[in-house]
């Protein structure tokens, strides 16, 4: 196997109150930022709400493309630009329980006429839906589970005065729609519960797998690093107000697991030198294993870092989140795994003679 840090003696264990500092601090930032946004900033996938995704050919202002939502009723919608000056993402949230959330407003223009609030289209349908389309193209199959046909009007019907209005605005603009999604108020919410509820059982499962494969005191060190991990990328999603949604959530779990996985080497390798080198002290038995398994982990990270920058840079706007969240991660996974997991487990050894030492 290649070894490109064969060798080294790096002092982790004797920095590792530093690292602790440091880790404190950022996962403070964090949580301040999330209590300051009122919580994580979910998306239309937990919150419910209607998604349109537009291509223009020439380069468009945010601007320009919000005069033309305000001409139609639809001042309050969110406006994201995707990386590109020619692509936007336009949101429009359902309230449960607001009539007539986003729907037209009184005197309002219309590039199609009145119709019924957005609300009340989701309602209708129950449910969500999606529809893709081909760059290039306006129409599109429709795709997902149980779709009303009335939802799925609503979700048209609401793409299709954007796209009427921005093209009666700029005439010399071809614009395409590439993307528009729907989702009921109820369903986003038992989404975010699911979500939660997916993440803490996978957190639950890897402590009692830990615990049995290993001991407890790796078990602790490994599910106290999994929480740092994750409210370090939660917590940075939120400073930079980007949303929480599915491929997120897919992404935090995939940190999740790719954090325990590096934990585990390490873990495995101060196991099997308790065994071979019982006259070494402690400490520094901790730390020989983690300068023995570092080439192992960085060699890892840094292919692993290879994919997701080309995912994050080429993948597009679909997967952008996701890729951005895995480089998160996979990077303060990677930290986790040699300042977190190994001192945990030292801290806890000091601990334990104290103990001994208070039951005489």
């Amino acid at each position: 196997m290649l070894r490109i840090l064969a060798g080294t003696h790096v002092n982790f264990i004797g920095h590792r109150r530093q690292a602790f500092v440091a880790s404190a601090i950022v996962v403070a930032v964090g949580i301040i930022s999330l209590i300051m946004h009122g919580g994580p900033n979910y998306g239309i996938d937990f919150t419910g709400g209607q998604l349109v995704h537009i291509r223009f050919e020439k380069p468009m202002t945010s601007d320009q493309v919000r005069a033309s939502l305000a001409r139609i009723g639809l001042a309050a919608s969110e406006l994201q630009r995707v990386r590109e000056m020619d692509e936007f993402m336009i949101r429009l949230p359902i309230e449960e329980g607001a009539p007539g959330a986003l729907g037209y407003q009184p005197g309002a223009e219309s590039a199609e006429g009145e119709g019924p609030s957005l609300e009340e289209e989701a309602e209708q349908g129950g449910g969500e839906g999606s529809r893709e389309t081909a760059p290039g193209e306006e129409g599109g199959g429709v795709e997902g589970e149980g779709e009303a046909p009335e939802m799925m009007g609503g979700v048209s019907d609401i793409s299709s005065r954007i796209i009427a209005a921005v093209r009666e605005d700029y005439p010399d603009n071809p614009v395409t729609l590439e993307r528009e999604e729907l989702i009921g108020p109820r369903i986003g919410k038992e989404l975010q519960r699911r979500a939660i509820y997916a993440v803490l059982l996978g957190m639950a499962a890897i402590l009692i797998y830990i615990s049995f494969r290993f001991d407890f005191r790796f078990a602790v060190g490994a599910v106290i690093a999994l929480f740092h991990d994750v409210l370090i990328t939660v917590g940075i999603f939120s400073i930079l107000n980007k949303e929480i949604t599915i491929p997120v959530i897919a992404a935090v779990l995939t940190v999740v697991g790719y954090s325990i996985n590096d934990s585990i080497v390490v873990s495995d390798r101060i196991r099997e030198n308790i065994r071979t080198m019982r006259r070494e002290a402690f400490d520094s038995m901790v730390n020989v294993s983690i300068n023995q398994t570092l080439s192992r982990t960085v060699i890892t990270s840094l292919t692993t870092l290879i994919v997701l920058f080309a995912l994050f840079f080429f993948g597009g706007a679909v997967i952008h989140d996701f890729a951005f969240a895995l480089l998160i991660g996979v990077l303060v996974g990677t930290y986790s795994s040699v300042f977190i997991v190994a001192p945990i487990v030292v801290e806890w050894e000091h601990v334990r003679p104290a103990r001994r030492e208070r039951k005489r």
